[in-house]
């Protein structure tokens, strides 16, 4: 039997996460370069060096861990790493860098053993935290503060009157916006606290509870910072250093607070060297490792790597649509399109507009669009696609705009719009943005498929209640038709 005889755990573990790093290359450049790039993830080289001075510390009881190669992992791996791919082929970066730290721990669990991938654990997660997804969380983070502060401001005497983000106290108007979600407390409160984990020994139940208690601080104490401005507001009449200045200097000395906070309380909950050695001693030592079990993770991650430079250049792959349908019961179609309506979709392969009249009068606009292959300046899920094209329209942002009832609305010379969409990727129809990538990954990891989009819409009058019953109707008898259009499988 071939062996690897006593290699040190800690060089494999970090040969397995370089292996990583190199073979999910679009993952690992997109965060390095967040980090280089987003002043708000700056701190993410700080998680190399915490990894690196952890490998060292921990280096004699990490080659003590028992080394083995584990077949229970590889299907697992292989899940993850067809996730991976799938992501990666439908250009969704979120999902690619989500799973980047899912494969490193379940890697080498296959390659070196569940002693030593456990150990990987916190790691994995402090990779996780400083990876630039938190940019999603913001919408919800921006909500919860918003709706904290709504519910504490009376708590202080400050009579208050909420629009959205605007918070209107008698002496002056407020705006809690995207910056004041409190997404750099959470991130760099999450780190610390994970990192803190990494050097002061809990059992795994403290480590969940520590975890849970700094998120939950780094949220109230951004509420806190937050009511504070708006009431140094109200007692000065807008005149307080906090409004009138700058409120930089406060959100400092709060986050100082919270980290000493954490500090105290992983010191409180650390364990006494008895308990150390009864719930962290493994035994064991790393002395041989077969090279037969070790090559089948390296294969799958080999694979997974080689796929993701396979890809489809640009441009040789052209989706057309095909023809519009024209007999839809109830409708009549299709019309010529209405120019005070547009969809538009950044490096579409083909696109088509038209219009239906249904027997009651109401017309709908339609958009159809097809992309033979998904690459970073042509994607169907992307900030630049706007279901409401030009600048001219408020609201009028991606896939999304302003949705109401599942339906987004938007409003140009002071008439408003709503519309709806229904993609068709593989042949098959989808509401799910994220769905929809997915689907499109998983069967275009071999050969990219088709990937188009039914959009309609209609102008509407005060709340759009009755149009948006007028589209639900279109959608159900007409769309399925109209998504025929948009080819099913790549033509050869």
């Amino acid at each position: 039997m071939a062996t690897i005889a006593r290699t040190p755990t800690t060089i494999l573990i970090i040969g397995a996460w370089l292996a990583v790093a190199v073979a999910l290359w679009p993952s690992t450049l997109e965060t390095e370069a967040a980090w280089r790039l987003k002043a708000d993830y700056g701190h993410g080289y700080l998680v190399i060096a915490i990894l690196a001075w952890w490998l060292y510390s921990e280096r004699r009881s990490l080659n003590q861990l028992p080394v083995k190669t584990d077949k229970r992992a590889l299907f697992p791996l292989l899940v993850l790493l067809v996730l991976w791919l799938a992501a990666w082929r439908s250009c969704n970066a979120m999902i690619t860098q989500l799973l980047w730290p899912p494969v490193i721990v379940n890697f080498i669990w296959g390659a070196l053993g569940w002693s030593v991938a456990r150990h990987m654990i916190l790691p994995a997660g402090l990779v996780l935290i400083s990876m630039p997804l938190w940019d999603y969380a913001v919408p919800f983070l921006q909500w919860l503060t918003v709706s904290a502060t709504q519910a504490l401001l009376p708590l202080l005497g400050v009579p208050a009157k909420f629009d959205g983000a605007l918070v209107t106290i008698p002496a002056g108007v407020f705006e809690i916006t995207g910056d004041c979600s409190g997404k750099k407390y959470l991130t760099t409160a999450l780190m610390l606290g994970v990192a803190m984990l990494l050097v002061v020994p809990m059992t795994w139940a403290r480590r969940a509870l520590f975890f849970t208690v700094a998120l939950v601080l780094a949220l109230v104490f951004n509420w806190l910072r937050v009511l504070i401005i708006i009431y140094a507001g109200h007692a000065t009449g807008m005149r307080h250093y906090f409004v009138a200045v700058e409120h930089l200097s406060l959100g400092w000395v709060i986050y100082g607070v919270l980290v000493l906070m954490l500090v105290w309380l992983a010191r409180r909950w650390e364990l006494v060297p008895d308990d150390q050695a009864s719930v962290g001693n493994h035994g064991g030592s790393a002395r041989n490792q077969d090279v037969t079990g070790l090559a089948a993770p390296v294969i799958l991650l080999a694979a997974a790597s080689l796929l993701a430079l396979a890809e489809t250049p640009a441009g040789k792959i052209i989706a057309k649509l095909g023809t519009q349908a024209a007999d839809i019961p109830g409708w009549q179609g299709p019309l010529p399109a209405d120019r005070d309506w547009r969809a538009r979709f950044a490096g579409i392969d083909d696109e088509a507009r038209s219009a239906y009249v249904a027997a009651s009068g109401e017309r709908i606009e339609v958009y159809l669009g097809v992309y033979g292959v998904q690459r970073a300046s042509a994607e169907m899920i992307n900030e630049n696609n706007q279901l409401f094209g030009g600048s001219d329209w408020s609201a009028a942002t991606m896939l999304g705009s302003r949705e109401v009832d599942g339906y987004a609305v938007a409003t140009r010379d002071s008439q408003r719009w709503v519309a709806g969409r229904v993609f068709r990727v593989a042949g098959l129809r989808m509401e799910s943005e994220i769905g929809a990538q997915l689907w499109y990954g998983l069967n275009s990891l071999l050969t990219p498929q088709p990937f188009g989009v039914v959009v309609f819409a209609m102008p509407c009058a005060n709340d759009c209640a009755r149009e948006h019953l007028v589209l639900d109707a279109f959608k159900s008898s007409a769309v399925p038709q109209l998504s025929l259009a948009i080819p099913a499988r790549r033509m050869q």
